[in-house]
């Protein structure tokens, strides 16, 4: 499967609403649509961690699904030390993440500072 098909396998899997896992995610509605109809769609990498804290994704899960997108977390990477911190522990909540990783000058999951 593509990121775009597992991350709709996700949500059903899980038994969301779409609506409630872009809105969790801090991805807009036309933003989703592009990557419900493109299987092949390529997000960029805060947009696929945004999902993976969506839908409360374990590491295992989260790693498989950034793999789809082509990523992975580096241990050279300090957003994704930050990120990795938080699905470690079980902490989804965007703006807690987000918030971190401002005050440790990385770039935000998703267009957080707009919403504030």
């Amino acid at each position: 499967m593509t990121f775009s098909e597992k991350l709709m396998w996700w949500i059903k899997e899980k038994g969301l609403e779409p609506v409630d896992v872009y809105e969790s995610a801090g991805i807009t509605k036309e933003h989703f649509s592009k990557i419900k109809k493109n299987s092949k769609y390529h997000p960029t990498k805060e947009t696929a961690l945004a999902f993976v804290m969506a839908l409360h994704l374990n590491m295992e899960a989260a790693m498989d699904l950034l793999k789809r997108a082509g990523y992975a977390l580096s241990q050279s990477s300090k957003s994704d030390i930050i990120v990795a911190y938080f699905l470690e522990h079980g902490i989804y909540k965007l703006d807690t993440v987000n918030e971190a990783l401002y005050s440790f000058g990385c770039k935000p999951l998703s267009n957080w500072r707009a919403t504030k």
